[in-house]
């Protein structure tokens, strides 16, 4: 029963953008109607993509590398950023959000703290034409920078971007597993 109720709610959908606005509202009726008397008292189950790609994120972060200039030095330090189920997270060693790049005394700007994060577009590609999707480390004062995501599909990297876009200039984390 419930299978064939489906398929009907389908085809009464089907109406109702076939007929435009002057049936609309007769549909919408129709349609939850139909959903009581078939005695579903739920949605079927289906998982949105936003909350799937959100669950996909959770997990710690470790450095895989930097991209500095040279005269930044070569130190290496712990950086880490761990994103919790409930939207909280722990940084350490993170790149402030800064217009400049990178200058002498990068490793000393470096921020560690706890907060909130949120998934987002982070910025564009080629202006308007696609998004680019990363997290914001949101705290009182918002001084963590964003990061961008890496790979494809999961297990996602993050790149924190440093100045200008174009210079090459950041620190890559790798999900560790």
């Amino acid at each position: 029963m419930r299978k064939y109720t489906f398929w009907l709610l389908i085809i009464l959908g089907g109406f109702e953008m076939l007929f435009g606005l002057l049936c609309a509202h007769a549909c919408s009726f129709s349609c939850r109607l139909l959903w009581l008397v078939a005695g579903i008292t739920r949605t079927p189950v289906f998982t949105p993509r936003r909350s799937r790609r959100r669950q996909t994120l959770v997990g710690t972060y470790v450095l895989e590398a930097f991209h500095l200039p040279r005269q930044v030095g070569s130190a290496r330090p712990l950086v880490v950023v761990e994103l919790h189920a409930d939207g909280t997270f722990l940084a350490s060693n993170v790149p402030p959000d800064e217009e400049r790049g990178p200058g002498t005394n990068f490793f000393a700007t470096l921020l560690s703290g706890a907060g909130r994060w949120e998934k987002g577009t982070v910025g564009t590609l080629d202006p308007g034409l696609k998004m680019i999707w990363g997290i914001y480390l949101r705290t009182t004062d918002n001084r963590f920078s964003p990061a961008s995501f890496t790979g494809a599909k999961p297990p996602y990297g993050l790149i924190f971007t440093l100045g200008d876009p174009d210079s090459g200039h950041a620190v890559i984390l790798k999900r560790k597993p």
